[in-house]
């Protein structure tokens, strides 16, 4: 096949020699510079006239083959020397059929702005080489600022966090995702909103939150939620760590004694068993038994143990700490789930209120935001209460029945009851999604055929009420895990049922075959109909008597609707198995307020969010665009 010749621009009728170099000279190398050229531009940089300039383009255009019909054996042709790019992020890839075409230019647009930041006091929870941090996103930039500098990014500017991992949403899990940039903008004024479990996020309007609708699970602007919005929060932190554990179990329990109730060389405590086993446990670590003190003068006598070198060594920098500077040790961060365990257990028993509801109070704010991301290793959540510099977490319910069983010393805490802040459920809002899922799928009567998911087959249990009365749940702001259990496994089940009725379809070959189909379908024959082009009660007569359309027809429509249905069964199972997989809080307030600061973000390409802020929650990254310009820019 011979070599297809490309025109050049002294080939082009009206370009001579002298005009050819004025367009080279002025950037028109090639013919399809030419092509894209306006008639203004010609006539300027060539000094040519009008008339001559539209000749040339035209020209341009015709040799380059824009703007022409061309058959599709040619673009056949060109389809084949197309090549993909991958944008970084495989979620976008897939999207994108494999990734950007070559041969082609690829806009991606959305909302202007990079502005779906965070305050610059947010904690964020992040990996960097399997070692989890808890530090604020303003101190998380500074760091690798100081490492790789900042590059000026639209209305702020970008530094590069190689090795970062944070929390991410994938697969409707939390799991390490890789977040390669933080983004840093200024801005005037923010957002603060409140939750029931004292959350308190300041954010810009565009920052998105995960919330529920009755159309289901839905990242939705910050200016969007209104008072009694559910908000989604993260069940669970999990962490495996890379290496074998640097403390005993009796260490890391001896550790959380000392964060509650200790202060420079001393320990306090009131509880004799305890402080039995701190005497047992300094002799056996660290030698001679310590020096303790009585205080007869309380209620309750108070025992102060002296601490001796070594066991100060071994704190270290705790025993420097205020009540407002005090920490919970990185070691601790980054161990195994016992580990966490026992340290919990003594932070507790040393300093905690322990009764029908657990009470942990403290004056360092740092402290009470790393001792919430700790207590979620266990999936537990506390509700927080700030009042001037004291931070107070409450833990009732089911979340104090999972405290019970942490390894304390002395007596265990007494049997839980449930409170109004307790987690009762999920949000209110998920009836309207499975009212309108139910009404889409098995909605209509059936006349005098008994329906699987019915009043007459179900009309005495709860999820039906959920799932047909629309003033029931009206003041109720959250409904029973056992309800939405149910109705998870009604739903799985019609949805086998309904892949069996897709079979019967597929092999229906008679009237009589029809008449038995008719009766098991879970939904109204009348939702056919249209399809059919017929009435609704013209298609009950079928049933009766020989159906006038052919069997085919009746197969290919009926498998349609099925298929219909199916997809939205699906769906609703989907939404429900993600609404399970978190925990629920719910907005209380929001209120705009003066800034003036830096608002920061992670680049998250896959997941798109991470989790932050002094109470463990779900916040969305910045835009999916910053990311691929930057990645453009990157060499191989």
């Amino acid at each position: 096949m011979a070599e297809e010749i490309k025109p050049t621009l002294e080939s082009l009728p009206g370009v001579g020699e002298a005009t050819a170099r004025k367009l080279c000279e002025a950037g028109y190398r090639t013919v399809e510079s030419l092509a894209v050229a306006t008639v203004a531009e010609l006539r300027e940089v060539a000094e040519i006239g009008e008339t001559q300039a539209k000749k040339i383009i035209a020209a341009a255009r015709e040799a380059a083959e824009i703007g022409l019909f061309v058959t599709a054996d040619k673009v056949l042709e060109r389809r084949k020397k197309v090549g993909l790019i991958t944008t970084g992020s495989t979620q976008l890839d897939d999207l994108l059929g494999g990734g950007v075409e070559t041969q082609a230019v690829t806009e991606v647009f959305g909302e202007f702005g990079s502005g779906k930041c965070v305050s610059r006091d947010t904690p964020v929870y992040y990996l960097n080489d399997e070692t989890p941090h808890i530090l604020s996103i303003e101190d998380t930039y500074e760091h690798y600022r100081q490492i790789s500098g900042e590059r000026p990014f639209e209305e702020g500017t970008v530094v590069s966090t190689p090795n970062v991992k944070v929390l991410s949403l994938i697969d409707g899990r939390l799991r390490p995702s890789d977040a390669p940039y933080i983004y840093r903008e200024r801005v005037k004024r923010l957002l603060q909103l409140k939750t029931k479990r004292g959350r308190v996020i300041k954010l810009t309007g565009k920052h998105r939150l995960l919330t529920l609708t009755e159309d289901g699970l839905k990242w939705v602007k910050a200016t969007k939620l209104r008072a009694g919005a559910p908000m989604a929060v993260p069940p669970k932190i999990t962490h495996t760590p890379a290496t074998s554990p640097k403390l005993s179990l009796d260490d890391a329990y001896f550790s959380g004694l000392y964060v509650a109730g200790g202060s420079g060389p001393e320990i306090f405590t009131t509880n004799e068993k305890v402080l039995a086993w701190i005497k047992s446990y300094l002799t056996k670590k660290f030698g001679p038994p310590p020096t303790i003190h009585k205080d007869e003068r309380h209620e309750r006598t108070v025992y102060r143990i002296v601490l001796r070198k070594q066991a100060l060594r071994f704190l270290g920098d705790l025993t420097k700490c205020t009540s407002r500077e005090k920490f919970v040790p990185e070691v601790i961060l980054g161990s195994s789930d016992e580990i966490v365990k026992h340290f919990l257990a003594g932070y507790i028993e040393g300093g905690g209120s322990i009764g029908c509801v657990i009470e942990l109070s403290t004056k360092s704010e740092r402290l009470f935001t790393e001792i919430s991301y700790l207590l979620l290793r266990l999936g537990v959540h506390g509700t927080g209460l700030h009042k001037d510099t004291h931070h107070r977490l409450v833990i009732d319910g089911d979340d104090r029945v999972k405290i019970s069983k942490l390894p304390f010393k002395s007596i265990a805490p007494r049997a839980p009851t449930l409170s109004s802040s307790s987690f009762l459920g999920y949000p209110a809002v998920l009836v309207s999604f499975l009212r309108k899922s139910y009404r889409e799928i098995f909605g209509g009567g059936r006349g005098p055929i008994t329906k699987t998911i019915g009043r007459k087959s179900c009309g005495d249990e709860t999820f039906y009420h959920v799932l047909t009365r629309s003033r029931i749940f009206k003041h109720q702001a959250f409904i029973s895990n056992k309800t939405v259990s149910k109705i998870k496994t009604i739903f799985s089940n019609q949805l086998g049922r309904l892949k069996q009725l897709k079979e019967m379809v597929s092999e229906m070959s008679s009237d009589k075959e029809f008449r038995v189909l008719a009766h098991e379908l879970p939904f109204p024959l009348t939702s056919v109909a249209p399809r059919l082009g017929i009435k609704s009660c013209s298609i009950q007569n079928y049933i009766l008597r020989r159906a006038p359309h052919k069997i085919s027809q009746l197969r290919k429509e009926i498998g349609a609707e099925i298929d219909t249905r199916l997809n939205k069964l699906e769906r609703a199972i989907r939404t429900l198995g993600a609404v399970s997989e978190l925990d629920w809080d719910m907005v209380e307030n929001i209120e705009e307020i003066e800034y003036d600061d830096y608002v920061y973000d992670f680049v998250v390409p896959d997941g798109r969010c991470f989790v932050g802020g002094h109470q463990p929650t779900l916040l969305h990254n910045t835009q999916l665009a910053h990311q691929l310009s930057i990645n453009v820019q990157l060499p191989p």
